[in-house]
């Protein structure tokens, strides 16, 4: 899905679908057949030496293609990246509703480890976007690593209002999912390797339909990482969209103010979408944030 508006038009690295990590079977059940643009993948320099790695974590009802624009870019500042699919996204709705918030985390362990014990902690690093940022912060919690990089972090007690969330309980009890309005955009910015009938099956599946309980499983993850926050001794860049409908600048500043070590960087034309955003000289600012504070000491 590649436009002639590339971020990396001379991106000359290959992405390779296989990321040959064993994740225990519990940690997945999925039974329908992944999309072309949610494929897990990583991009790997063949030099052996000096490598650092990125392990990248997609959000809410996402999909590791999601990430690819970023990927390419991280690629071509000399990291390896690794970007895993969550348990339950990316392939029917019937597979999300069989999984929880105790999957989506316990799989992102996993690959965080694994990929730890391959470059050491000390060339290890996250970067995560909504959803995705509170799974690198509890990643960040029980593996050390050098940063990570928080694309409108959906971290806080108040992701969900009270009164959504007491109205989410309300109705998950007796109702599965609800139909709600969804558009395929071609606005927005995407560089996976699929054409937009992957991008249209995703969102029949998933965008479609609004899931009480698994929004509420989210919920909590949200809720637990707003409390892992000051136990992270990794530095953190923050990047906030001023056209978020989501992250206000708001909760990512609080997210900011309580950990150890962290820098906030306001585009005020990005939307919640900031690894795929439809202004593309605000993501390449982003992008290029990003790789300066993962490359400095």
């Amino acid at each position: 899905m590649e436009k002639n508006n590339s971020l990396t038009p001379s991106f000359n690295g290959k992405f390779d679908y296989d990321l040959g990590i064993a994740l225990p079977e519990a940690f997945y059940k999925d039974k329908g057949d992944i999309k072309a643009n949610a494929r897990a993948f990583k991009l790997i320099h063949e030099k052996k030496e000096n490598r650092k790695a990125v392990v990248c974590f997609h959000g809410y009802q996402g999909y590791p293609g999601e990430m690819a624009s970023f990927a390419k870019r991280l690629y071509m500042a000399g990291f390896d990246v690794w970007v895993p699919r969550c348990p339950g996204m990316g392939t029917t709705w019937k597979d999300f509703y069989g999984s929880d918030e105790r999957h989506w985390l316990q799989a992102a362990l996993y690959y965080t480890k694994a990929v730890s014990d391959m470059y050491g902690v000390e060339n290890l690093y996250l970067a995560g976007h909504s959803m995705g940022c509170a799974i690198c912060v509890l990643c960040a919690e029980k593996t050390p690593v050098r940063k990570v990089v928080l694309f409108a972090p959906a971290i806080g007690k108040e992701i969900l209002a009270d009164k959504q969330r007491r109205q989410l309980k309300m109705v998950s009890h007796f109702l599965k999912r609800k139909k709600i309005e969804w558009h395929h955009d071609d606005s927005y910015h995407f560089e996976y390797e699929a054409g937009v009938e992957a991008d249209l099956a995703l969102g029949a599946e998933y965008w479609s339909f609004l899931t009480p309980k698994k929004l509420l499983q989210a919920d909590n993850l949200f809720k637990a990482a707003y409390e892992a926050l000051a136990s992270i001794s990794a530095k953190a860049l923050i990047l906030s969209g001023g056209k978020d409908p989501l992250i206000s600048k708001k909760t990512c500043e609080e997210v900011a103010s309580k950990l150890k070590s962290a820098k906030l960087v306001y585009l005020e034309k990005c939307t919640h979408g900031i690894p795929y955003d439809i202004d593309l000289p605000s993501m390449d600012k982003a992008f290029s944030e990003a790789v300066e504070f993962l490359n400095e000491g």
